[in-house]
């Protein structure tokens, strides 16, 4: 499967971008270049990241569209806009029965996800009405409650 790595919560980033992602905050990734791959994209954490999700496969989501990245994209990809960015439209949001080591690469690269783990649409993320912060690990409440523009 295709695969990109994000950061979630690095010394360089700490925004917790993968966090965002899969508990549903977050349905826009956007990046400088453009991508014409539409469909299953597996999500994993930059092996920098300091939250669990370090240096492991974590969701996946389907890319649906890629535009230049506008005002209205904002509130979706949790970032403000900026200059030559695109915004990589995402739906379909799954999680993996268990996550698993990935050695991450710039771009996108290719994984096999093992047998063992199966896929599955997750009950309770945002902005689903059963869904409480509860639901997030305390790093991302945090954040979420620090950052109240999201």
């Amino acid at each position: 499967m295709k695969a990109i790595t994000l950061s979630d919560n690095s010394p360089k980033n700490p925004t917790p971008w993968l966090s965002l992602v899969e508990f549903g905050f977050k349905t826009i990734e956007t990046r400088v270049w453009k991508t014409s791959y539409r469909g299953d994209l597996l999500l994993c954490g930059a092996a920098d990241s300091r939250t669990p999700n370090k240096g492991l496969a974590t969701c996946i989501v389907k890319v649906v569209d890629c535009v230049p990245m506008e005002k209205i994209h904002e509130i979706d990809a949790c970032i403000e806009a900026y200059p030559k960015a695109w915004a990589w439209i995402t739906e379909d949001l799954r999680w993996l029965s268990e996550k698993f080591p990935v050695k991450g690469s710039l771009g996108f690269f290719n994984v096999d996800i093992p047998a063992k783990v199966e896929i599955y649409k997750p009950a309770f993320v945002f902005p689903d009405t059963r869904f409480t912060m509860a639901n997030c690990p305390e790093y991302l409440q945090k954040f979420l409650k620090d950052n109240t523009q999201l």
